[in-house]
């Protein structure tokens, strides 16, 4: 899982958090934070099903121009159906009106962690492996290139290490001239989803 220190001046919504219902989702633990924001795993109180939760910092939700950027974030996720891709489930807005993306739930170590090793595994992977995580990244970039859909920061640490969905997509710029996202400048910052 990705974490990175929080930028100074910046508190995120934290911990306070665990237990709030976000629709009909419980939010159970934290499982990411990055500099714009966090990400819990939340279950849904009837069903079970399990679902991550990303959720903008408070001090954040204040600037619209990052409110925009948040929800363009989430319009992107679905623009395209892939498999290498987090689905969104939805968006919306706490109760305090800060807002949150809904989106899947993806389970096991991040490449990055994968590729570091443990005292027990050999560091690397096998060059198998690696040519197929390759060619899954790449269908997936494919895909949103499809999509004129730039994504700004892909690393191994966006990369659960089994199923090779990519997340954190806030990173990336649309090619086209009138995108609101394309301005230069303040860029969300995505963060892995893999617990």
């Amino acid at each position: 899982m990705t974490i990175s220190t929080v930028p100074t001046g910046f508190i995120p919504i934290a911990d306070e958090l665990l237990g709030s219902k976000v629709g009909p989702y419980v939010l159970q633990r934290r499982i990411g934070q990055g500099g714009m924001g966090v990400v819990y795993e939340a279950r849904h109180e009837q069903i079970g099903q399990r679902a991550a939760v990303k959720v903008l910092m408070r001090d954040l939700a204040r600037d619209p121009r990052i409110l925009q950027r948040f929800l363009d974030e989430a319009r992107t996720m679905t623009l395209v159906q892939h498999e290498g891709i987090v689905k969104v489930f939805d968006y919306g807005q706490l109760s305090d009106g800060v807002p949150y993306i809904l989106m899947e739930f993806l389970e096991g170590m991040s490449l990055q962690e994968r590729l570091k090793g443990s005292s027990e595994q050999s560091v690397g992977l096998p060059l198998p492996n690696a040519i197929e995580i390759a060619r899954q990244v790449a269908g997936a970039l494919a895909a949103l290139h499809q999509k004129n859909i730039i994504h700004r920061d892909g690393k191994p640490a966006r990369l659960p290490s089994r199923n090779q969905k990519g997340t954190g997509w806030g990173k990336r710029r649309e090619k086209r001239e009138d995108a609101s996202v394309a301005m230069p400048g303040m860029w969300l910052e995505g963060m892995s989803v893999c617990a």
